[in-house]
């Protein structure tokens, strides 16, 4: 199975993976189905980047869990709710937002069980990531993230439900911020970069102001930004000072904010992602949040094409980390990264997309 961008969808091509969108209760198409001319106009006009498909050169997918680790379903489902309390916060008065806020609980209940089910099965960047607007797919995926790395390092059941409201919420303070700041698609100035480092305050206040939970949400929610040597914002705060859960959404906001398209830059493959994570580990980021991290994390999906640093094509059969087994396009010959000797000098440049596999 593979990603297939909308551009490069084709009649006949069958979906891998039902596809839903924010307007309606059904799925728009189910596994299984064939894409026709009227659906694929469909997926354009709702804004769908592409769409899952079986492999026509490989129908039998080489995949570890044929299924995702968050359904589409439940995904779209986290994505209405975030959507709805951010608009809630924006356009409604406090009291009807607060209440918006507080129907989160269901979906994260939702995704602690299937992340607690699913706990031996690594996450790929790609499989989580949304179509929708990029606040709340940022959201979305920071919540997955963070859930992980908790449910990873220990972290008890009961407890797991105020890590990932907080993780839905850590970004509500840039309502507040004026969007032209949040889109601008050039480097910020020195104002508008003072701008937006005040959104971690800003949430923090309309927590507190709103008594939204318990009292340390607001806290959690403020340092997001701070780092363990004391260099982040907005309080300079160091090490155990800033709280469990706020150093483990700094690791998963950091590394979904390098991996997505933004206004002012593409998207960091996820190799270089995992290697800004694991170098800022004790300086920007908590050493024990990285290893739980990496350990969690998976870079090259199994059935997923890559192109060598020799300009050779492969097929992703592995989920080990940076040097998973390939099988080279063309040839058919299966390669082990690590372990063989005329590849030893021989990386992944970086993923292909459908069209170029």
């Amino acid at each position: 199975m593979r990603f297939v961008a909308i551009n490069d969808a084709r009649t006949g091509m069958t979906v891998g993976q039902d596809v839903f969108i924010s307007s309606a209760d059904a799925a728009l198409l189910t596994k299984g189905q064939q894409l026709t001319p009227r659906f694929i106009e469909r997926m354009k006009d709702h804004g769908l980047p592409g769409v899952y498909v079986y492999d026509a050169n490989n129908p039998t997918p080489l995949v570890l869990n044929n299924q995702p680790i968050i359904s589409p379903r439940l995904k779209q489902e986290g994505l209405t709710a975030i959507e709805h309390v951010f608009k809630a916060i924006e356009y409604s008065t406090s009291a009807e937002a607060v209440k918006v806020i507080r129907q989160l609980d269901s979906v994260v209940d939702n995704l602690i069980d299937s992340l607690s089910y699913n706990k031996g099965v690594l996450i790929n960047i790609g499989d989580i990531k949304s179509y929708d607007d990029y606040t709340y797919h940022h959201s979305m995926s920071v919540s997955i993230l963070s859930i992980a790395i908790g449910i990873t390092l220990g972290i008890p059941r009961t407890k797991l439900n105020k890590l990932a409201q907080c993780a839905l919420l850590h970004d509500i303070g840039k309502i507040f911020v004026p969007i032209e700041i949040i889109n601008k698609p050039g480097k910020l100035t020195a104002n508008e970069f003072r701008e937006i480092k005040k959104h971690p305050l800003h949430g923090y206040s309309y927590i507190k102001e709103n008594n939204i939970g318990t009292p340390d949400i607001g806290e959690i929610i403020c340092n997001h930004h701070e780092k363990v040597d004391g260099t982040g914002y907005p309080r300079g705060l160091q090490g155990r000072d800033i709280h469990l859960y706020s150093r483990i959404i700094s690791v998963a906001d950091v590394y979904d904010a390098l991996t997505s398209q933004r206004p002012y830059r593409t998207p960091s493959p996820p190799s270089e992602a995992l290697e800004f994570i694991m170098g800022g580990s004790g300086t920007a980021f908590d050493y024990e949040v990285v290893r739980a991290f990496v350990a969690k994390v998976e870079l090259y999906a199994v059935g997923s094409y890559v192109l060598l640093s020799n300009n050779e094509k492969a097929r992703v059969l592995s989920n080990l980390k940076n040097r998973p087994v390939v099988e080279i396009a063309g040839s058919g010959d299966i390669i082990d990264l690590y372990r063989n000797p005329n590849y030893l000098n021989v990386v992944i440049a970086r993923c292909l997309e459908p069209s170029e596999a």
